[in-house]
Parts: C-alpha cells; sequence; structure tokens
C-alpha cells in the first residue's frame, strides 16, 4: 500500500479522501471527509459529516511563505475544538 495512503487517506477524482480518520496530520477527520491541496498550502477541505468547509489560502508570491500539512492538520483540530465548545 501507498504510505500516502496510510496517511493521508486515499486519492481519487483529483481529490483527497479521508479513510479510518487519516487525512491530515494532528487531527482525525470523518470518512468521508476529502480535500484538494495546492501549491504553497493553498486547500480546501470539506467535511460532509460536520457540514463543514474550511478554504486555507497562501501569499504565494512571497517564495517565503509554505504552510505544511502538519500546519493545516493543526489549524483544523484547533477549527474542530472550537466548534465542539461552541
Amino acid at each position: 500500500m501507498n504510505s500516502l495512503v496510510v496517511l493521508h487517506g486515499d486519492y481519487g477524482c483529483l481529490w483527497w479522501v479521508a479513510v479510518n480518520g487519516n487525512h491530515y496530520p494532528n487531527v482525525e477527520l470523518p470518512d468521508g471527509s476529502f480535500s484538494a491541496w495546492g501549491a504553497g498550502g493553498h486547500m480546501i477541505t470539506e467535511i460532509p459529516a460536520l457540514n463543514l468547509v474550511v478554504v486555507h489560502r497562501v501569499n504565494t508570491d512571497d517564495p517565503g511563505k509554505k504552510v505544511t500539512l502538519d500546519q493545516v492538520g493543526r489549524l483544523l483540530h484547533l477549527i474542530l475544538a472550537a466548534r465542539k465548545q461552541g
């Protein structure tokens, strides 16, 4: 099995799909969640089970700016934690 599938879920129709909670580091997402990842940290993630869409943009005009999947996973973790508290 491809190591990317184990870490991030599965890939199909140009979307990454959560499998067994695996999608981003630092956060567990419901199965059926999916995302597209672009250069430098641009991403869109849909979590249908929570009726939630998160769009993350990066100023890629600055070559020093790059957001990692670890950082996006941490951001999603914080968003989901805040959602539970609210």
